[in-house]
């Protein structure tokens, strides 16, 4: 079992998972479960690109 983890590369902030974020999964196959973390690791950097947190 993995865990997604999104990190800001500029500075080192994790941006995901943080407190009460919801879990991802669990699914049937692995390559269910990579295509949902690249999917939501694109809409969480996406996110922080829009509107960063300092």
């Amino acid at each position: 079992m993995g865990t997604l983890k999104v990190v800001r590369v500029t500075d080192g902030r994790l941006l995901f998972p943080f407190d009460g974020a919801e879990e991802i999964g669990p699914f049937d196959t692995r390559e269910a479960a990579k295509s949902a973390a690249t999917l939501r690791g694109r809409e969480i950097v996406q996110a922080d690109l829009r509107s960063p947190e300092l």
